[in-house]
């Protein structure tokens, strides 16, 4: 996982320059042997679960808000020496928001492809959240027009973003 972080704060990713990290999560699905699609700019997978009438639908997104003054980090926001690990921290731009949450996505991919859900999943990585929420829109516009939503009895969402543990 610390190492799949890694990797992922390495990619730059700030809002409007999501193609290198869409990429290496498609990729990364692809190499599992998942179908994953591009939509726009965003990346969509789905898995098939036990129960096909219901749906858990995961939302993540790849884009990050500018380093600002790059200076002013005591370690670099992204690039070949950023995730710097410093007392069970990793330290670059979007650790928490939203690079470990695209990493715990990845990995669930993982357990799932092995371990059939309960019900289907579709794992949605987006971009220009931190401008506009475009990616989300996108992707359930196509879900919508595609007809696939339309199959399911039941519909639930995690929306993975950092809240401080405060509410769920």
């Amino acid at each position: 996982m610390k190492q799949l972080i890694q990797q992922l704060i390495n990619i730059e990713s700030i809002s409007g320059q999501e193609t290198r990290i869409a990429r290496f999560v498609f990729c990364f699905l692809e190499r599992m042997g998942l179908k994953p699609l591009m939509v726009g700019g965003n990346v969509v997978c789905h898995l098939a679960g036990k129960n096909q009438t219901k749906t858990m639908v995961f939302n993540v997104h790849l884009d990050t808000v500018p380093p600002g003054e790059i200076s002013d980090w005591k370690y670099p926001p992204f690039g070949p020496r950023s995730g710097v690990m410093k007392d069970g921290k990793i330290y670059g731009l979007g650790a928490s928001d939203e690079k470990t949450s695209i990493a715990t996505l990845l990995l669930l991919a993982e357990r799932l492809k092995v371990r059939k859900p309960p019900v289907d999943v579709w794992l949605t990585f987006v971009v220009g959240e931190e401008i506009d929420g475009r990616g989300t829109k996108e992707i359930f516009e196509y879900l919508e027009k595609s007809g696939l939503l339309n199959k399911y009895r039941k519909i639930s969402g995690v929306i993975c973003e950092p809240t401080g543990l405060k509410e769920i």
